[in-house]
């Protein structure tokens, strides 16, 4: 039975935009700085899955550490929301509405927040 001249070289998997080497340099310098969501709204799903398909631990070390990076900001931005946002409206509505009382600074981070850390804010507002 033949198949070809190497099985291995089946398929190539292209890395995307979102995590090619600028994007990696712009989360090593300031990962709270990236606006994640303009990059792909399920980035970290799409990276564990292609960190699984590449098996590759540099990757998932890559985004473990850019996940930490960002999640003192997450939490902070958490505890500002909680003090002025009812558990009530959260939970009617599934997003937080008033964001007037954060800083410019603060707005700009929650509006580039992945889809998981907008979770992730979510369910610590709530605590």
């Amino acid at each position: 039975m033949y198949f070809g001249p190497d099985r291995s070289d089946i398929v190539t998997i292209q890395q995307p935009r979102a995590f090619g080497s600028r994007v990696r340099s712009a989360l090593d310098a300031s990962a709270a700085a990236v606006r994640l969501r303009d990059l792909l709204p399920y980035w970290y799903a799409l990276a564990l899955r292609l960190a699984s398909l590449l098996d590759s631990d540099s990757m998932r070390d890559w985004l473990s550490k850019t996940y930490m990076g960002r999640l003192p900001r997450i939490y902070e931005l958490s505890v500002l929301l909680g003090r002025t946002t009812s558990v009530t409206e959260s939970a009617t509505t599934g997003r937080i509405q008033d964001t007037s009382h954060l800083s410019s600074e603060m707005q700009e981070f929650m509006q580039g927040l992945e889809e998981g850390e907008t979770t992730c804010t979510f369910m610590l507002t709530e605590t």
